[in-house]
């Protein structure tokens, strides 16, 4: 998260400052490689950053740093998330049902098992 914090503020800078093209080049790499860390390859702001910030100009930095200020959102909103969710849920499908085959089974006699079904 502090590196979105980072990335952002940096291209506030960029803007405020002067618009640089190679100071622009050395954050859209960064930037992208935080994305592909944070949220991974197939994300769509993974995917769509390089599209949006493909022009070397100020509406690019922009259009990059809006795309980074959603990623912290849903970083800050997977975190909540978690913590919220911090009690551990009962497995489904497959998880359950190997869970349920791993668990200790209590087998009884066969004059039992009869015994039951005959009642």
């Amino acid at each position: 998260m502090d590196s979105l914090n980072d990335l952002i503020t940096m291209a506030q800078n960029l803007l405020n400052n002067g618009f640089d093209i190679e100071a622009f080049l050395t954050w859209k790499s960064l930037a992208f490689l935080v994305l592909l860390g944070l949220l991974g390859p197939f994300h769509y702001y993974t995917r769509n950053f390089t599209r949006l910030t493909a022009d070397s100009d100020k509406r690019s930095l922009l259009a990059g740093e809006g795309l980074l200020a959603a990623a912290k959102e849903e970083v800050a909103r997977r975190l909540r998330k978690r913590e919220t969710t911090a009690q551990p849920s009962p497995p489904s499908g497959l998880a359950a049902h190997n869970t349920q085959m791993a668990q200790r089974k209590k087998w009884y006699p066969l004059c039992v098992v009869q015994q039951c079904h005959h009642n």
